[in-house]
């Protein structure tokens, strides 16, 4: 299993954990794979409390394009510890709002 492989289905674990759905779903494996390359994970359904760094973690992992999506798993567990583990003196650097990010398209 390559490094891209464990990267995209952490993250489709992931999306399923926070929405109860599967990024691409369909009634068979044939119709999952025609979701995979012609559609978008329903971003809408995310839970409006999920951080913003957490949704676009989500969108570079299932980006359609192999060269916008993360490359390595490190970057994700990065991403993964900063969310929990955020400082409390942390200064608000900004960055893309919920709103900006689940209306990302690839």
């Amino acid at each position: 299993m390559s490094s891209h492989t464990d990267i995209s289905s952490f993250c489709r674990l992931l999306y399923e954990l926070l929405t109860g759905h599967l990024p691409f779903e369909g009634e068979t494996t044939t119709d999952m794979l025609a979701r995979i390359i012609e559609r978008e994970p329903d971003w809408d359904i995310l839970p409006q409390t999920t951080p913003a760094n957490i949704r676009i973690l989500l969108w570079r992992c299932l980006a359609k394009d192999p060269h916008r999506r993360l490359q390595h798993m490190g970057d994700v567990v990065l991403e993964l510890d900063e969310t929990l583990n955020v400082p409390p003196d942390k200064p608000d650097v900004g960055g893309p709002s919920v709103t900006v990010v689940s209306r990302l398209r690839w």
